[in-house]
């Protein structure tokens, strides 16, 4: 049994606009620190796979661009994704690949990489526990982090009976939910046995297979070929039949037995300028800045400089000053939501700046 990691590299981050751009999404982007969080990420799980068992997956143009980052991994364990289909038909190919390298019963690991988890010591425990979970046959995994806030941007796991007694402790899972609203978010706190969906899960090859035939009973043949085509060494052809969905939504939400490894570590998802306020050191008005910023007056602001010039920010409270040099972008937090919909308007006016 070799236990292995997927890396998922795609995805566009168009929340974090417009220091997540199509050449150069935000996986790529240091914002967590000053490594990008997909160096990161490779760093938080090649002592327990080793470069040989990290795989990294995403369209062409990203692979392209993640393959220089990572030297110590192979070049075949690169896997270029026809096109982009979401998190689910990645995850499904990245594992047929793994399967057809390692076996059936090689262990995957699905890492966004978009994350940050300061505490690595406490990370590396829990995949341990996770991988020798998912090593059973039929048994998906995922990582519950524990909540410090009923947030709506997060998927919430319901944790029912212990399965395990080591450490960390291991749950089966009763429920997923998917972004609720803001009552229900603060009743899942309080009841104390709800979790955050890390979007981290652990399968075994054959395991993740057999869920999406079974679970997607109408893309079965399409799963065959593309098993074929790995088999063979081939592009696989028929991935664009494949819908776009999340590995959640395909599988998670549906699947039986799932069980939670508790996450005892600090957990972000980094998935707009706001959350730099968790995982940044403020200054003493509780400004975030990075590069040449000068505050006067304000308080609670986050603050990038990443165009080469000074930003200067006077007697203001609560924004967001986000500048790349050939876009400034300026909002009152609460609202990084809706800089996804500022890319649609940009793509359609200014493409080259998407």
């Amino acid at each position: 049994m070799r236990n292995t990691a997927l890396l998922m590299a795609g995805g566009r981050g168009t929340r974090l606009w417009p220091v997540s751009r199509r050449e150069k999404p935000k996986q790529f982007a240091a914002l967590a620190s000053e490594k990008p969080m997909l160096v990161e990420t490779y760093e938080r799980i090649t002592d327990l796979v080793g470069p040989e068992g990290v795989f990294v997956i995403a369209e062409k143009e990203l692979v392209e661009l993640a393959n220089p980052l990572f030297r110590e991994v192979p070049d075949g364990n690169f896997i270029t994704e026809p096109s982009a289909r979401n998190s689910g038909p990645a995850a499904l190919l990245g594992t047929l690949v793994i399967g057809e390298r390692y076996g059936d019963d090689a262990v995957v690991a699905m890492l966004p990489a978009d994350h940050t988890i300061p505490d690595s010591a406490a990370f590396a425990g829990a995949a341990a526990r996770a991988y020798d979970a998912a090593g059973e046959p039929g048994t998906v995994v995922t990582f519950g982090i524990e909540p410090t806030r009923g947030d709506i941007n997060y998927g919430y796991i319901e944790a029912g009976e212990p399965v395990d007694g080591g450490e960390p402790p291991v749950y089966a899972v009763r429920s997923f939910t998917e972004k609720p609203d803001e009552q229900t978010a603060k009743l899942y706190v309080a009841a104390g046995n709800f979790y955050w969906n890390s979007g981290m899960f652990f399968w075994r090859a054959d395991t993740f297979a057999d869920a999406w035939c079974a679970l997607r009973p109408e893309e079965k043949d399409t799963v065959d070929e593309i098993a074929a085509n790995v088999r063979k060494g081939e592009t696989p052809t028929a991935y664009d039949k494949l819908d776009a969905i999340s590995v959640d939504y395909a599988i998670m939400e549906r699947y039986d037995p799932i069980v939670m490894v508790k996450g005892a570590f600090r957990w972000d998802d980094v998935g707009t300028f706001e959350s730099l306020e968790r995982i940044r050191t403020c200054d003493p008005d509780g400004n975030v800045t990075d590069g040449e910023v000068y505050v006067v007056g304000s308080s609670g602001n986050i603050i990038l400089a990443r165009g080469g010039r000074p930003a200067v920010v006077v007697g203001s409270e609560g924004l967001v000053v986000i500048d790349t040099g050939d876009v400034v972008l300026v909002y009152p937090k609460g609202e990084g939501t809706r800089v996804r919909d500022a890319v649609e308007v940009i793509e359609k006016e200014r493409p080259d700046l998407s």
